[in-house]
């Protein structure tokens, strides 16, 4: 299926890990992509029409309002659904929905938390690992790590 055969194009990494999605995304004249942002607001019009979401860098805090005819959330956490007080749904569609076959094969509710994804490499002395006081230590046996990419 044409849906099944997008989702393996865009879930391809480069070498260094980045996703061949951004690529795409980069050339797109008429999308902009915030990566490493998190929305922490969203003001929404009396026709329901989002005006615009403030949105905070992981790193170094920097603050940034944003404002467009279209928005997408690709938090994982629908965040800005949330926010903005839209129909949100959970979970994962089953592969028979979106002819997805990297989906369940049933649906479900699951959701996934916030994730956080970090290289590693070879070295000849030991590194220690940055200070990330903002995380929540979560054992393995606890996380269900179902749908994720690799």
């Amino acid at each position: 299926m044409v849906v099944a055969a997008f989702i393996d194009e865009i879930s391809v990494r480069h070498p260094g890990g980045d996703l061949y999605a951004k690529d795409l995304l980069d050339v797109e004249p008429n999308a902009t992509v915030f990566l490493g942002h998190t929305v922490y607001d969203a003001v929404v019009t009396t026709g329901s029409s989002i005006a615009f979401i403030d949105a905070r860098a992981a790193c170094g805090g920097r603050e940034v309002r944003l404002t467009t005819t279209s928005f997408v959330d690709c938090s994982g956490k629908s965040i800005l659904g949330i926010y903005s007080g839209a129909e949100t749904l959970y979970g994962q569609e089953s592969q028979a929905e979106c002819g997805e076959h990297l989906a369940p094969a049933q649906a479900d509710n699951m959701h996934h938390g916030n994730t956080v994804f970090f290289r590693t490499r070879m070295a000849d002395v030991p590194v220690s690992f940055p200070s990330v006081p903002w995380a929540t230590e979560v054992t393995k046996d606890f996380s269900d790590l179902r749908g994720q990419l690799t």
